[in-house]
């Protein structure tokens, strides 16, 4: 778990599991209906410091009157975190691929980092996965969870920190090093391609919204 990569694909497992959970207790819940309605519904909750911005961030599923405010309880909250999770993934995952496919497989070669078989899937199948999810879910992709991708970023730069503070005498990526030369410059960098990143799946959330709501839905 040294590699930003490796976090990124547990994040990713974390999600789908969590998705996964959700759509099997959905089918559940329908299956055992006796074919009678089951009503899905979004719960908007204000999502910005901005009180007239509302959007669609937390899943609630009703199935009649009998179930209990605890179970509710724990699928609102649960539903909250799978969302975060999947904003923190929009920005990680292009984030990780880019790094890799642009500075270090054609810079920084070593003989912990190298393109492989491996390698080359791992950092192309995990976008994959998640355009395919991001064409399938209705999640939201506000700019201000932008925070949560940054605090993961640092949580991991952090945990780098201390490592290499207790004894670690070897880093993941050579730019992390504060001892490296421009290390000031490589973390600036770094900063604002997490801006550029969150907005190209921000843009990718948006363009397929766009494209649902102008073409698909309105023929239904």
């Amino acid at each position: 778990m040294m590699y930003y990569t490796e976090w990124t694909i547990v994040l990713e497992i974390v999600y789908f599991t969590i998705a996964t959970l959700f759509s099997a207790y959905g089918c559940f819940i329908y299956s055992s209906s006796n074919n009678r309605r089951v009503r899905v519904t979004i719960l908007p909750v204000r999502q910005s410091h901005d009180e007239s911005v509302l959007s669609n961030s937390l899943v609630e599923i009703n199935h009649g009157d009998d179930q209990k405010g605890g179970a509710r309880a724990v699928l609102y909250q649960l539903g909250r975190f799978m969302q975060i999770v999947y904003q923190v993934l929009g920005g990680a995952v292009v984030l990780t691929d880019v790094v890799f496919w642009a500075l270090i497989a054609p810079f920084m070669y070593s003989s912990r980092l190298s393109l492989n078989a491996v390698m080359g899937c791992t950092h192309s199948f995990n976008i994959v996965f998640l355009l395919i999810e991001t064409t399938l879910n209705n999640l939201e992709f506000p700019w201000f969870r932008l925070t949560y991708f940054v605090l993961w970023t640092c949580s991991y730069v952090i945990i780098q920190w201390i490592a290499h503070g207790c004894g670690l005498t070897w880093w993941p990526y050579p730019f992390l090093n504060p001892a490296a030369p421009w290390a000031p410059l490589w973390y600036f960098c770094i900063a604002l391609l997490h801006l550029a990143c969150y907005a190209v799946y921000w843009s990718i959330v948006r363009g397929k919204n766009w494209w649902l709501n102008s073409y698909i839905i309105p023929a239904y």
